[in-house]
C-alpha cells in the first residue's frame, strides 16, 4: 500500500471474502479508508457510505456530521438520495465551526 492515500472499497464478492483483511490492513498501514458497512469502519476505516447516513445527527439544515473513532476526525457531509457531498474532514482538534467556510 505504498503511496496509496485513500481508498474506497465498494461492496462486492471480492469486498465480501476479504473485508476483515481489507479492514485490518488499512488500519496498519493508516490508509484512509471509506467501507460499504459500519462494522469495517469502526475496526479501522475512516467511515461508512452504507444506507445508514441519516443516523448521522444533522448539525445545520441538511449538513450532517459523522465523528471518526479511530482518527480523531469529523466529516461534513449532506447526503440524498443518489449521493453524498463530503464539505469537510476537520481534525477534532479545530475549531467546529470551521466546515462552514467550505464550498
Amino acid at each position: 500500500m505504498d503511496g496509496l492515500d485513500g481508498a474506497t472499497v465498494m461492496e462486492t464478492a471480492t469486498y465480501l471474502a476479504y473485508r476483515a483483511k481489507l479492514a485490518e490492513l488499512a488500519l496498519r498501514h493508516r490508509v484512509v479508508t471509506i467501507f460499504p458497512f459500519r462494522e469495517q469502519a469502526e475496526e479501522g476505516g475512516l467511515m461508512a457510505y452504507g444506507a445508514d447516513v441519516c443516523a448521522y445527527p444533522r448539525v445545520q439544515g441538511e449538513t450532517r456530521r459523522a465523528l471518526v473513532r479511530r482518527f480523531p476526525y469529523a466529516i461534513y457531509f449532506h447526503a440524498t438520495s443518489d449521493e453524498i457531498v463530503v464539505l469537510g474532514v476537520i481534525h477534532g482538534r479545530r475549531h467546529p465551526q470551521r466546515w462552514r467556510s467550505r464550498r
